[in-house]
């Protein structure tokens, strides 16, 4: 199964590293079939105005680029 376009594999990886980063947290939850939970960490939640910052700045230049 492909979640937004990334491979199972890819998606994975990508997880695990935000695990080892601290930037979320991993639950197994105790369901049929199990499942896995995955939610931000206080440590990720603390870049919020930072990656705001970066999306208003590439969306600002984004539109000015489009102009052109």
């Amino acid at each position: 199964m492909r979640s937004g376009g990334i491979s199972p594999k890819v998606l994975s990886k990508v997880l695990q590293e935000l695990e080892e980063n601290l930037l979320i947290t991993r639950t197994v939850n105790n369901t049929k079939p199990i499942t896995v939970s995955y939610a931000l960490t206080t440590h990720a939640k603390e870049t919020e105005d930072v990656v705001s910052a970066l999306i208003n700045f590439g969306l600002k230049h984004r539109k000015k680029i489009k102009e052109k």
